[in-house]
């Protein structure tokens, strides 16, 4: 799997995902984005990422499993994933059951993606 990761000028994480899911490539795309995340959160603003994944291809249970052990750090504010397959949705699922405070939701578009990253709560 291959990822690209970049900090937009509006402050929003930007991810897009690549290919299959292994653990090795989620616990290296965790790696690969501490430092853009302890950026924002060394701004006082809060962490708001959107995760393409429309080219994303499976994920296998041991990446689903580093999922669950990672998906706690760091506490993300607000997820936003587009182009979701159903690979992708039992990922985003087991991240938000993960994280358990509903900030990881699903869009058919990016426009809907930033509305709701920068609406308040």
């Amino acid at each position: 799997m291959a990822y690209d990761i970049r900090l937009s000028d509006d402050g929003i994480l930007r991810v897009a995902f690549v290919g299959d899911l292994t653990k090795e490539s989620m616990e290296a795309y965790v790696v690969a984005a501490m430092p853009y995340v302890k950026t924002v959160e060394a701004s006082g603003n809060p962490v708001l990422i959107i995760v393409d994944t429309s080219r994303a291809g499976k994920v296998n249970s041991a990446a689903r499993k580093a999922l669950t052990e990672l998906g706690g750090k760091p506490k993300l504010v607000k997820v936003a994933v587009l182009g979701v397959t159903r690979y992708v949705r039992v990922l985003v699922g087991i991240l938000d059951k993960v994280r358990g405070d509903g900030h990881v939701h699903m869009f058919g578009s990016e426009e809907e993606a930033i509305a709701w990253l920068k609406a308040e709560g």
